[in-house]
């Protein structure tokens, strides 16, 4: 249905014409998914005429003609418009990543600035340094508070900190944007947003205190069609992998220390030479003294690596090479434990 209005006006014998035109368009009945279909249908809601929009606009256009006396015509048109589109009945959704009633097409969701940090609004010390604190969600906390990031001192006590905005070893400063607190919650960073939405999101984050504050559940991709189900967060999960290997590390160990003393002098086996421990060749035992040293260099760089891509790494290529180089340090770890055992029985 389109209502429209209009105005057409001529002058100077119909060189000068203006027209002016307002519409309104409603579009009824479009196809939209039903509302009320429980997630255990199985399949995607079924689609009916449930939606209507409703745009509005208008145009303005100048045109000029004029017509020399050699016979020779020439004309000029000149038009502005503007139009806007705004959702009328779409169900019950409120969500901004969807349409819902009242949405406006083509709206933009983002933080509103308020303005740039500027040189008076951090602490400095007596040599004229930034003074650094640590931050969660907003907050000034205790150092060693999980989650915190080290943020740069604001002088206001009552300044809400962008600590979520932080990744890598990037602090704000003077000079970087300052956005506005709109709900004054004192928290810029919507997560409970996120944590109250009923749909599913697929979120690309190496923020791992990020992740930590909407996971609760992880599915483990093993390789070879095998995945582990994990009740909790990632820095649960990989506490657990830490102590899972270290598990592994001390029964080794363990099994190491009963082989030895089975086979140390007057136990039971002792007296028959076939079980006793073999002697080192002057190569081998070269060998194993180069793989002490060479497990724990490599037990320190994977220590390393781990560290570094939990820390906020934004740079996908710089994520993926030591992604990569974390897998070849693991492999040559295993493979060294391994020889260390052959050769320490």
């Amino acid at each position: 249905v389109t209502t429209d209005f209009g105005i057409d006006l001529s002058f100077l014998d119909g060189r000068i014409g203006l027209t002016y035109d307002w519409y309104q368009r409603d579009t009824k009945n479009m196809i939209v998914g039903m509302e009320g279909v429980p997630g255990s249908f199985g399949s995607s809601a079924p689609k009916g005429n449930f939606g209507n929009l409703r745009t509005r606009g208008w145009e303005l256009a100048l045109n000029l003609n004029h017509r020399l006396s050699c016979g020779l015509g020439m004309n000029a048109t000149f038009t502005i418009s503007d139009a806007k589109t705004k959702i009328t009945e779409y169900g019950t959704g409120q969500s901004v990543d969807g349409w819902y009633n009242g949405k406006t097409y083509g709206e933009i969701w983002g933080y509103e600035v308020d303005r740039l940090y500027q040189k008076d609004d951090f602490v400095y010390d007596g040599n004229g340094n930034l003074v650094t604190t640590w931050a969660y969600r907003g907050k000034e906390v205790p150092e060693g508070t999980k989650g915190a990031k080290k943020v740069n001192k604001l002088k206001d006590p009552n300044a809400v900190y962008q600590d979520n905005f932080q990744g890598g070893n990037f602090m704000f400063g003077p000079g970087d944007v300052k956005y506005k607190d709109l709900d004054g919650n004192g928290d810029i960073y919507n997560t409970a947003y996120l944590k109250e939405f009923n749909g599913t999101l697929i979120i690309v984050s190496h923020d791992r205190h990020f992740l930590d504050r909407l996971v609760d559940h992880l599915f483990i991709f093993c390789g070879d069609g095998v995945v582990k189900d994990f009740v909790g967060s990632y820095s649960q999960y990989r506490e657990y992998i830490k102590e899972y290997e270290a598990s592994l590390k001390a029964k080794a160990k363990e099994e190491e220390r009963t082989r030895r003393a089975v086979q140390a002098p007057g136990s039971p086996s002792a007296s028959r030479p076939a079980s006793g421990p073999r002697k080192l060749s002057y190569k081998e035992q070269r060998e194993l003294e180069q793989l002490e040293k060479d497990i724990a260099l490599l037990t320190s760089e994977k220590e390393e690596l781990e560290t570094a891509m939990n820390g906020g790494i934004t740079d996908h290529d710089q994520l993926g090479r030591m992604a990569s180089r974390f897998s070849e340090v693991t492999a040559l770890l295993d493979e060294k434990e391994t020889r260390w055992l052959e050769l320490s029985i």
